[in-house]
C-alpha cells in the first residue's frame, strides 16, 4: 500500500509550450563603407603675437574677439626710449660721416704731395688706411641707425595675418618682452581638423582613396563629414589634405589633417569633432535587422 501511494504522488510534470521564434529575411544590398575618427578643430593659420622689444604696453588698438585684417595695429609700446636711441644713433652716424669726409680730404691732398716727394709714401698710405677705417665706422653707424629704427617700428605691433584676434593676455601698463605672449590671431575660414587614424585604418584609407603624393591627397574631393559635440552635422563637407610624417610608436596612429569651410567663423580652435569618411561601397552585402 505504501508503494502504491508513492507511485500516485510521482505524476509526470506538465510539458512546457515551445518558445516563439522571430524570423527575418536576409537582404542583399550595396552598402556604403564609412570610417570614423575623433579629432579637434584648429585654425588654418595661428599667429602668436609677441613683442619684439622690451617696454611698457601703452595701448591696445583692437576689439578683442573680432576680425582683424593683415597689418592691423594691435598694440603699442611706449616708444620714447627707442626714439631716443634712434636719435643718438643718427648723431653717431653724423660724426662718422664728418670724420670720413675729413679723411678723404687728407687723401686728396696727400696724393699729389706724395707724388712730388713733399711727404713720405708712408704718410700717404696711413691716410688711405684711416679713410678705410672711417668708411667702416660709417657702415657700422648706419647699421646702428637701422637697428634703432627697427626697434622703434616694433613698438607698434601689427597682425601678420587676417583672422580673429583673441582676448589680450597682457594688460595696459605691463612690462612686456619677446617672451610675453600678447594674444593670438587665427585664420578660421577654412579650419583644419586633425584626427589620428590607426595603422589598419590608414591602410584602408589609402587603398580606398589612393596613395598620397608628397604627403597630400589629390583628387579625393570633399569626402569628410563632421559631427560636433552636440551631435549636429556640420553642413559643409571637408577634404583630407595632409598626411602625417610617421606613425606614433606609442599609440600606433598617424595624424591626418582635413580642411573644412567655416563661413561665419562658427567653428573655433579646440572644438571636439567626430570625423566620418566614405571609403567606397560594398556590393552584395547581406543585411539583417539592426536589433538582431
Amino acid at each position: 500500500l505504501l508503494c502504491g501511494a508513492l507511485a500516485c504522488e510521482s505524476a509526470e510534470a506538465p510539458v512546457r509550450p515551445a518558445l516563439p521564434v522571430v524570423v527575418a529575411p536576409v537582404v542583399e544590398e550595396t552598402v556604403p563603407l564609412y570610417a570614423h575618427w575623433v579629432g579637434s578643430v584648429a585654425g588654418y593659420n595661428n599667429a602668436q603675437i609677441r613683442s619684439q622689444v622690451r617696454g611698457y604696453l601703452l595701448k591696445r588698438n583692437y576689439e578683442q574677439g573680432t576680425q582683424v585684417e593683415e597689418g592691423t595695429l594691435l598694440f603699442e609700446i611706449d616708444p620714447r626710449e627707442f626714439q631716443a636711441a634712434l636719435d643718438a644713433a643718427k648723431g653717431q652716424l653724423g660724426e662718422a660721416l664728418a670724420t670720413l669726409k675729413n679723411s678723404k680730404m687728407h687723401v686728396a691732398r696727400y696724393g699729389p704731395l706724395a707724388k712730388d716727394g713733399a711727404i713720405s709714401q708712408q704718410e700717404y698710405e696711413d691716410a688711405l688706411q684711416a679713410t678705410a677705417g672711417d668708411q667702416a665706422a660709417v657702415a657700422s653707424a648706419r647699421a646702428n641707425v637701422e637697428s634703432a629704427r627697427l626697434n622703434l617700428n616694433w613698438t607698434k605691433i601689427k597682425s601678420p595675418i587676417g583672422g580673429i584676434a583673441g582676448i589680450s593676455e597682457a594688460q595696459i601698463g605691463d612690462l612686456v618682452s619677446p617672451s610675453t605672449s600678447l594674444t593670438t590671431v587665427s585664420q578660421l575660414d577654412p579650419v583644419k581638423v586633425r584626427f589620428p587614424v590607426s595603422e589598419q585604418e590608414y591602410l584602408r584609407f589609402i587603398n580606398a582613396l589612393g596613395r598620397p603624393a608628397d604627403g597630400k591627397f589629390t583628387g579625393v574631393g570633399a569626402i569628410l563629414q563632421l559631427r560636433l559635440a552636440d551631435d549636429s552635422l556640420w553642413p559643409h563637407p571637408g577634404t583630407p589634405f595632409i598626411l602625417g610624417r610617421e606613425v606614433d610608436p606609442l599609440t600606433g596612429t598617424i595624424l591626418v589633417e582635413g580642411r573644412f569651410p567655416n563661413p561665419g567663423n562658427t567653428l573655433r580652435p579646440g572644438l571636439f569633432a567626430r570625423v566620418r569618411a566614405h571609403l567606397g561601397d560594398q556590393k552584395g552585402a547581406l543585411l539583417i535587422p539592426q536589433r538582431a
